[in-house]
């Protein structure tokens, strides 16, 4: 009874090894397909073309996530698009990177104010890297030699819980937007502002009172900085830093000098560039629509500053 016993479970271990290797082997010889990359998405992954231009580097997206349990791994930037594998019966209907330069597209669209800029695209879109994060213990079971022997002077194997660290693990991809609208010409303005009747003294303690009512606000970062002055030779040097609403957290910075003479000033606006938050780095305006904001706001303070040297006594 035990013998026949003991033949029946191995006849059942040698069944079961049989149809996993069939199983194996089916799945390996199964027809392949390839997921081909869709052609329109395939200028995304690519330099810009001729006529357009980069107006924000590095935007992202993250992958989906997986458990890690490998602290350094870590992947190589890589271009998208690449063409893979799959089983015919298990064929997708689109290539798994085309919906992430969906979201890549997504973001790029609405990364600046539609009143400044329509036509954005993504290029040099990439797999640019993976990031581990949430770490936590995994409990797990390891089998390990515990020391001993049977009596048959053979190893006895026992099962202790251990702990190891692991992480959510996913891919970063990454692009750059760019527009065909050509780069805008540099923002400047002047004007002579006339008085009659005033001498030179007189308009310089106008204008600087003027400045004086508004001057840079650190609160804000709004305002007027005044750089330099000079009573003798009747010239006031500094910046006006203003925001347009239409356009969120943007500061432009456009540097004036002021010549003050008898009855008239001359004002001059140049060096206009801007921050695209408080604290950020100075760069040159790179939207028409931008330029053409700043150009009305420098207007309107050379209109402001006219009317009140007029007007004050």
């Amino acid at each position: 009874m035990r013998k026949e016993k003991k033949g029946t479970l191995h006849f059942i271990a040698i069944l079961a090894f049989v149809v996993f290797i069939v199983l194996g082997l089916a799945s390996a010889t199964a027809p392949q397909a390839t997921v081909e990359f869709n052609q329109r998405y395939l200028s995304m992954t690519q330099p810009p073309a001729s006529g357009e231009r980069v107006i924000h580097r590095g935007i992202s997206v993250n992958g989906s996530s997986s458990v890690c349990r490998n602290a350094d791994h870590r992947v190589t930037p890589q271009r998208m698009g690449s063409s893979y594998q799959v089983r015919e019966d298990r064929m997708p209907s689109r290539h798994h990177h085309e919906p992430i330069l969906d979201q890549l597209l997504t973001i790029a669209r609405n990364t600046f104010p539609p009143v400044l800029v329509q036509n954005v695209t993504i290029r040099n879109a990439i797999i640019a890297g993976n990031q581990h994060v949430n770490p936590r213990l995994e409990e797990y079971i390891e089998t390990v030699d515990s020391g001993r022997r049977d009596a048959n002077n053979r190893i006895i194997w026992q099962q202790v819980t251990r702990q190891r660290t692991i992480w959510d693990c996913f891919l970063i991809y990454s692009a750059n937007i760019t527009t065909n609208e050509p780069m805008p010409e540099t923002v400047t303005h002047s004007a002579d502002l006339a008085v009659a009747g005033t001498t030179r003294a007189d308009l310089y303690r106008r204008v600087d009172n003027y400045f004086d009512d508004r001057r840079f606000n650190e609160a804000n970062s709004l305002g007027i900085r005044i750089s330099r002055t000079d009573f003798d030779v009747g010239r006031i040097r500094g910046d006006f830093i203003y925001a347009i609403p239409a356009m969120g957290s943007y500061r432009i910075t456009s540097a004036f000098t002021i010549d003050v003479h008898d009855s008239r000033a001359e004002i001059r606006f140049t060096d206009t560039n801007m921050q695209r938050a408080i604290g950020s780095a100075s760069e040159p305006i790179f939207l028409q629509s931008i330029a053409s904001a700043a150009s009305e706001e420098l207007v309107n303070f050379t209109n402001s500053l006219r009317s009140y040297i007029s007007t004050r006594r």
